[in-house]
């Protein structure tokens, strides 16, 4: 197993959870590497201190290494391939404990989360039929197979690669000329029955990391003592925080999407038994806003759930006039007295700042808001610390009302 010398200062990185490494953070990158190979990374200043990771030369960016974990020394000398077998089973069990610690009660879950479950690149979803797999890294993708061999005998569930195919980030993988087929995911959520199509899944198949925001949400709707009338689902998806709703009173959901799901919808509404009137409308949101707005139209309760609007740090200004422009065309559709969820998955841009955001928005239209709940990712989205780049999910509950 070769080692790489990095140089000065460059494994801080790792401390702050920044784990990739480039070309320049290293003494010397031999060209003898292979796209995706496990190694030792060394500390110029420190004998004493190596750690596990793997390299890729072949990327958009050049070299890219990942820092994974302090390196076992008596592993140091051994076979890479035995290596990283040993390293991706331990994780996958250690992952296992975690979720069923944290989520006793559940079948369904994301089990890796990347980075913070030590393996990065790898994103693992376990859903009550099937499991679906994602991978954006050489690395995890030179153990696909034995990765789903091992999935398959944890949990005895059909095990799918989700994306398996061309190029990943800023990887460039091999491609798969046969992708198994996806025809449906079942999952439970809260007690929620739900069914995705496999045709119109998105991402990983399902957005786990809000559950708990959406237990959160509907047990103070059931509580609530103002009108509950009309609700609104934006960039619904298939339906979840619209069902949430419709479960915690509210009379009416009106569900917003670009895509295709009002079938996935209406469904998801039916095996549910959700007695509540609802209307798919599949539209661009910020039309949408302006459609509703020229019509006097006034909603009670609402739900702004974004994709994120920017995958960079780089992009954040652009995100930021983003949520800017949809709080702004959101505020006249509000009734004089109502609740209102803001969420964000776009990195780099945190509670204050979404807040500050918010909050300008509602007083240039005559509002005076209350934050009245705050939440972030569940904990099978696990991450170190609130610098982390695996720490992405924000979540604000507010009350809204005319000045």
């Amino acid at each position: 197993m070769k080692t790489l010398v990095a140089i000065k200062g460059a494994l801080k990185k790792h401390l702050f959870d920044e784990q990739t490494l480039l070309k320049k953070d290293f003494v010397n990158v031999p060209k003898s590497l292979i796209p995706g190979e496990w190694i030792n990374i060394r500390d110029i200043s420190d004998n004493h201190k190596c750690y596990l990771g793997y390299i890729n030369t072949n990327t958009q960016l050049g070299v890219q290494a990942y820092v994974i974990c302090d390196q076992n020394r008596e592993l140091m000398d051994n076979d890479e391939f035995q290596v990283a077998q040993i390293h991706i089973l331990k994780s996958i069990e250690e992952a296992c404990i975690r979720r069923k610690m944290c989520l006793p009660d559940e079948d369904n879950f994301r089990l890796i989360y990347g980075r913070s479950d030590l393996i990065p690149g790898l994103i693992v979803d376990v859903y009550r039929n099937i499991i679906l797999i994602q991978i954006s890294t050489a690395g995890v993708n030179r153990f696909r197979e034995e990765i789903k061999e091992i999935l398959y005998k944890m949990f005895n569930k059909r095990v799918v690669f989700f994306s398996g195919s061309g190029l990943f980030g800023a990887e460039i993988l091999p491609g798969y000329s046969s992708m198994e087929e996806i025809f449906e995911i079942e999952l439970m959520e809260n007690g929620l029955d739900l069914h995705i199509p496999g045709g119109v899944t998105q991402k990983n198949g399902y957005y786990f990391d809000h559950r708990n925001n959406r237990l959160k949400f509907e047990k103070y709707l059931e509580k609530y003592p103002g009108q509950k009338k009309k609700g609104l689902d934006l960039f619904c998806y298939i339906g979840s925080w619209g069902l949430h709703m419709l479960r915690g009173g509210v009379d009416s959901v009106d569900f917003v999407d670009q895509g295709d799901f009002q079938t996935t919808v209406e469904e998801n509404i039916k095996r549910n038994s959700l007695t509540g009137k609802y209307v798919f409308h599949r539209s661009d949101v910020f039309k949408y806003l302006e459609n509703e707005h020229k019509n006097s139209s006034l909603f009670d309760i609402v739900v702004v759930d974004p994709p994120a609007f920017s995958k960079t740090i780089r992009n954040k200004p652009n995100a930021l006039r983003g949520y800017s422009k949809l709080y702004d065309k959101l505020m006249p559709i509000l009734s004089h007295k109502s609740l209102v969820v803001v969420a964000s998955c776009t990195h780099g841009i945190g509670f204050e700042e979404l807040s500050e955001n918010f909050a300008r928005k509602a007083d240039k239209h005559g509002k005076k808001v209350q934050l009245l709940d705050i939440g972030i990712q569940g904990s099978d989205h696990p991450f170190s610390s609130l610098k982390s780049k695996s720490f992405y999910l924000k979540y604000l509950l507010y009350y809204l009302e005319d000045i």
